[in-house]
């Protein structure tokens, strides 16, 4: 007789065959390809976290964890949320699904992030509402879309939180274009070619030319590269009267004694001029790191096939909320895309134009565009000196847009307070706060995620003569580094009047802000 199937077990089954557009509905869910997993390792003494890449069905793609081990990525596939699998040396490793907090701390580092709760408190204070799009204009172009602009991409972190907050109100994607965003993936050489910065495959230090100092040895602390090894050479031999004899018999000459009529010595030869700037510089602002021309990448710029690209080139215009992102090194934009394009399979890569180049060439362009016309309702910046841009971006802005400022250091937004009423800026001084610093714990998994951690579990004590006893720890958690922290400042631009002062409304705005 054949078993009868409980209702329980098939409703259990079909639950898990949910379309991958509609997993964000759920909690428990397959892995499939092109997705992003979090691995949690059970090593000898504690547990250690591993972000993967995007899951690939090739059997020779592989995660590599800790102590040495590896899981093929055809082992996760397929597999439930909370799963437990065995990495290479025998270990128990579970599969998570990432959390945004979470993608970002155990994200590969091309710059330094800003912390998920630092970021979250950014955008509160950025004060952004948009709303669900009209069914009935859906398909419609968007004149006037809520824009956003962000200087200095970086991690990608302030962006995400960004992109995420509007992405409420742009229209929905259709599950073609969805499914082939989430396979698709930037190259970062297209990247690098379109901003004008071709790829440079540094020497390692081991095949660099160099130059022993002969008086310590083949193995001397004083080993330099050729050319500064040719430098120093050359200036101590001009110093040296042993070294002028052995180099020419001119300046034998010149070392012997000389008479008290004799000319005075050639005035020194000028100093060589400085070195080009070198790649491993990326302060200079030359560098070859910094893009060269205005790159542009939105999701239609991503390798889609034709019926996708067509796809995305009538989606983009249909966005009723936008976030500008420019970096000027192409490759903190390419680290910062991949690292939203893996977080739930794209999900708010959509809202974001990327951009790799300079602040000034890509607003005096959109400025072009519109003849002038201010299309920015929020800008941040995360900029060492923020108003060296800010008086442009001030153009650029509408009458009661916020500008948001992010510094490490009090005197950062102090500069900007005085270099903004010496100049008689429309902008008055919303509000200056402080981010609390925290501590990270567990190899960075709970870093800066908002809250103080604590640890609260129940153990078997081991010196215990009656084995059956529990015992409850419940105590705060030591981090191992100190995380996040800065100040922000928001200004909002007030309207002017004739005569260049500001209007009524921000006189007395300003005043509230004093008292």
């Amino acid at each position: 007789m054949r078993p009868r199937t409980s209702i329980s077990s098939i409703s259990s089954r079909l639950c898990f065959r949910i379309p991958s557009d509609r997993r964000a509905l759920t909690s428990d869910f397959t892995f499939e390809q092109h997705d992003v997993v979090l691995l949690k390792q059970r090593g000898p003494k504690e547990a250690r976290w591993r972000l993967s890449h995007p899951l690939q069905s090739s059997h020779d793609k592989s995660v590599k964890l800790h102590f040495g081990a590896r899981i093929p990525h055809a082992s996760i596939i397929g597999r439930r949320v909370l799963d437990i699998v065995k990495d290479s040396t025998g270990l128990d490793v579970v599969l998570y699904a990432p959390s945004l907090p979470r993608s970002i701390v155990h994200a590969p580092r091309h710059a330094v992030p800003i912390y998920p709760a630092d970021a979250q408190t950014i955008v509160n204070l950025m004060d952004i509402n948009v709303e669900r799009p009209d069914p009935e204009h859906d398909g419609q172009t968007c004149d006037e879309p809520f824009e956003v602009f962000e200087a200095g991409t970086g991690a990608g972190s302030l962006t995400v939180h960004i992109a995420k907050t509007l992405h409420a109100g742009n229209p929905g994607l259709p599950r073609e274009l969805r499914e082939a965003i989430a396979g698709a993936r930037l190259s970062l050489d297209d990247l690098l070619s379109r901003s004008g910065v071709g790829r440079i495959t540094q020497t390692k230090r081991e095949e660099r030319p160099r130059r022993v100092d002969e008086s310590k040895g083949d193995g001397g602390d004083e080993a330099l590269p050729l050319e500064e090894a040719d430098q120093i050479s050359a200036t101590e031999t001009s110093s040296s009267p042993e070294g002028d004899m052995e180099t020419s018999p001119a300046a034998a000459e010149d070392a012997m004694p000389r008479s008290p009529r004799a000319e005075p010595p050639p005035p020194p030869p000028p100093p060589p001029p400085p070195p080009p700037p070198s790649i491993r510089d990326p302060k200079s602002p030359t560098s070859p790191n910094f893009a060269s021309r205005l790159a542009t990448t939105t999701i239609a710029s991503l390798p889609l096939p034709d019926t996708a690209k067509s796809l995305a080139d009538a989606y983009l215009p249909r966005r009723r909320a936008i976030l500008h992102t420019l970096d000027r090194n192409p490759k903190h934009t390419h680290a910062a895309h991949t690292m939203i394009h893996g977080f739930k399979r794209g999900m708010y890569l959509p809202n974001i134009d990327f951009h790799a180049g300079l602040i000034p060439e890509y607003l005096t362009q959109r400025l072009d565009e519109r003849d002038g016309c201010p299309f920015l309702s929020r800008v941040v910046l995360d900029l060492p000196t923020a108003s060296e841009h800010a008086q442009l971006l001030i153009r650029c802005m509408h009458v009661n847009a916020t500008l948001t400022l992010f510094t490490p250091s009090i005197s950062q937004i102090a500069s900007f307070e005085s270099w903004s009423s010496s100049t008689g800026q429309p902008l008055v001084q919303d509000r200056v706060v402080e981010l609390p610093t925290d501590s990270s714990d567990e190899h960075g998994v709970m870093g800066k995620e908002g809250g103080r951690p604590w640890k609260v579990k129940t153990v078997v004590p081991k010196r215990r003569d009656d084995g059956a006893a529990l015992v409850q720890i419940m105590r705060p958690l030591v981090g191992e580094r100190v995380a996040g922290g800065g100040f922000v400042g928001v200004y909002r631009k007030m309207r002017r009047v004739s005569g260049g002062e500001l209007s009524e409304e921000g006189s007395q705005a300003e005043q509230g802000a004093e008292s």
